[in-house]
């Protein structure tokens, strides 16, 4: 069926936009399944983009959005055909090599029996697929297209996305059907410089739908919401992850908090703990940003009751094929 995109008209009011925007069916007319779902800002210009994951003989679509309407970018980006043979479920855009560009990740498993399957003892397994950004909304398939070193097959389905290990990269954790889980610890995000920031409320609570304007002192500018809420049947790391490639500092971090108020924080130097604190809307009054990076250095943030820390490892910056470990009952080593 068509995709459904409710815009908040004010007063409790949403209105479904999605044909008018260009986003309820693909750019040949047609409805597609539909699973998994990522409102991003994809090619990072501003504003929130939309992937969507597809039954097999669907590609996964790229709806890259173009002052509130929708372009079909698909086929351009490069994530149209590697996904045709596949059934996508979960899926999360992040820098999972901190080179400074949004990669994919993607979470497949079959609904219906492969006639020639990729595993002989389960015809539905399908492996899932990582993707390399290469800026401006485009990708290619990374140089081991399911992101580690031994290739996986399985039913997946939900994907979350985090940093488990604090050491300044995204993992992974994946829900298999009838299996269990795996987790996909990324061995290579951090050889390059990165920066994580927790943005919450006086009372503790992440300030969901805040959105981040990150800008280096050589004008390159990143955009981050703080979500949870995306992949499929998934709950993400509320801590916003940005990767700076070679990038030692941040000139300044603009936040637009929820409610529409917008504050700026300055110049972040490396291994420096900054807490900063603004004033929201509504029932959320006292917001916190918080930021910590590396590489080799060690640094504490505050989140208005405790301290943590955390140690960030840097290298230089660079695919590999093992660039996840996977660890668990039913991984293979």
């Amino acid at each position: 069926m068509p995709n459904q995109l409710w815009m908040n008209q004010g007063g409790g009011v949403f209105k479904n936009r999605a044909l008018l925007a260009g986003c309820a069916v693909n750019s040949r007319g047609t409805a597609e399944a539909g699973m998994g779902v990522h409102a991003t800002d994809i090619d990072q210009d501003g504003d929130l983009d939309f992937f969507i994951t597809h039954l097999r003989g669907e590609t996964n679509t790229l709806f890259l959005n173009e002052g509130g309407m929708f372009d079909d970018m698909t086929a351009r980006s490069g994530l149209g055909l590697p996904s045709l043979k596949y059934t996508g479920w979960g899926v999360g855009f992040h820098d999972f090599n901190n080179d400074g560009m949004l990669d994919v990740y993607i979470a497949n498993g079959a609904v219906g029996r492969h006639e020639t399957p990729f595993d002989p003892g389960d015809l539905y397994a399908e492996p899932n697929l990582l993707l390399r950004g290469t800026g401006k909304g485009r990708f290619d398939v990374s140089p081991s297209p399911e992101g580690v070193a031994t290739r996986l097959i399985g039913s997946s389905r939900a994907a979350a996305f985090g940093d488990i290990d604090n050491d300044g990269d995204i993992d992974i954790v994946l829900v298999e059907q009838n299996a269990p889980a795996r987790v996909l610890r990324n061995t290579v995000g951090s050889r390059g410089h990165w920066a994580e920031f927790r943005v919450r409320g006086s009372q503790g609570r992440d300030a969901i739908g805040a959105t981040l304007k990150i800008m280096l002192a050589d004008g390159t500018t990143f955009y981050r919401q703080v979500e949870t809420a995306y992949s499929f049947s998934s709950s993400n790391d509320a801590r916003v992850h940005v990767g700076l490639a070679a990038a030692d500092q941040i000139k300044r971090v603009e936040v637009t908090w929820p409610g529409g108020t917008r504050e700026q924080f300055g110049r972040l130097p490396p291994a420096s703990l900054r807490t900063c604190t603004g004033q929201g809307q509504r029932s959320v009054t006292r917001f916190g940003i918080t930021a910590l990076r590396g590489p080799g250095r060690t640094a504490e943030f505050h989140d208005g009751a405790r301290f943590h820390t955390m140690l960030a490892c840097g290298y230089s910056t660079s695919f590999q094929p093992s660039a996840f470990c996977c660890s668990g009952p039913c991984c293979v080593r």
